[in-house]
This record gives C-alpha cells, sequence and structure tokens, in this order.
C-alpha cells in the first residue's frame, strides 16, 4: 500500500494538469503544451487590474504593470469567465508549467485587443463562421473592446475614421500584446 500511494499522488496530479486544459480552472498548472492548446481554443485579450477583485495579479513586467493578458474562454448573462496567467515556474523534474486562475468579472469590466492586421484588411462580420462582411477597413491603431464571445470569435466595437464599429472578428485579427502589439 505504501508504495501505491506516491502513484495515486502522481496520478491525481497528471489529471489535474490536463484538466486545466479542457475546462479552465482557479490555480490549476498547466503544461506549455497545454497552454499552446488552449491558446487555440480561447481568443486571448487584454484588461487593467484595477479592480479590486483584480489588484491581486500583475502584468507581464511585475508589479508595477497594470495590463493583464487572460484566456477569454466564455460569456454567461452578465459575466466574462478569465483565465489569467499569472506565473510561470520549474518543476523539479524539469517541466515548465503555467500557473493560472481562472476570475468571472462583470461584462462592464473593459477587455480588448488590438488588430493584428497590418498589410491585410481588417475584415468585420456579421456574425461568427459567416462570410457576410460588415466592414472591410485598414490597419486599427485604437484598442478594440469586446463586448461578446463565441469559441474563437470575439463582438467588438471600436471608432476607426470617426466612424463607430460593431461586428465580429476571428480571433486571427486580433492581438492580445499591450507592448508590442504584435507587429
Amino acid at each position: 500500500m505504501k508504495t501505491l500511494k506516491p502513484l495515486l499522488i502522481f496520478c491525481a496530479v497528471l489529471l489535474s494538469f490536463s484538466a486545466c486544459a479542457r475546462q479552465p480552472q482557479d490555480g490549476c498548472a498547466i503544461s506549455y503544451e497545454e497552454y499552446f492548446q488552449m491558446s487555440q481554443k480561447y481568443p486571448e485579450v487584454i484588461l487593467y487590474n484595477q479592480s479590486p477583485k483584480l489588484s491581486q495579479y500583475n502584468g507581464e513586467l511585475g508589479e508595477e504593470d497594470p495590463l493583464l493578458v487572460a484566456f477569454l474562454y466564455k460569456k454567461e448573462a452578465s459575466f466574462f469567465k478569465l483565465l489569467i496567467q499569472q506565473e510561470r515556474a520549474e518543476s523539479g523534474n524539469d517541466n515548465s508549467y503555467i500557473k493560472c486562475y481562472s476570475e468571472t468579472v462583470p461584462d462592464s469590466t473593459k477587455l480588448f485587443v488590438y488588430s493584428s492586421m497590418y498589410s491585410s484588411p481588417f475584415i468585420l462580420y456579421s456574425m461568427p463562421d459567416t462570410t457576410e462582411v460588415v466592414a472591410i477597413l485598414g490597419y486599427i491603431v485604437d484598442p478594440i473592446f469586446v463586448i461578446d464571445v463565441r469559441e474563437t470569435w470575439l463582438y467588438v466595437h471600436f471608432i476607426y475614421e470617426n466612424n463607430e464599429y460593431k461586428g465580429w472578428i476571428p480571433k486571427t485579427e486580433c492581438c492580445s500584446n499591450p507592448y508590442s502589439t504584435c507587429g
């Protein structure tokens, strides 16, 4: 029985890692491979840590950095569900992992992205997974605010050349790096 206990603990840890990648959980540790899989499944967004609930988190540049990057994995009623990447660490057996925290924030929280379409048109769609185009625009410099999410699509709102736009964009048209804006 003594040799079975370490094996059971090891299996429980492995299951918790893979469970985080399938359904985001609070305080889960995921491997870089699982993080990459999540990045294919969920759009990343930027938000400020200025609410009391989010002030415990730091941005990529440390304690003075108020900009957080998170996976946006669901919208329910008037809330967004986010998975905030917080720590990169090394485990004892040379496998790196990322510590993530699940948070639910009001949909009044300003979530935003930037355009990643520098040399291609920025296309706004009427619905996710459709070919019905609302607008074809040039490069958008300012933040693009997120209103809703459906799988890998974001419903967004922004101003471009003094006109207001709303529509759906695939995650491939947006960038969640607040410092390089993917340029």
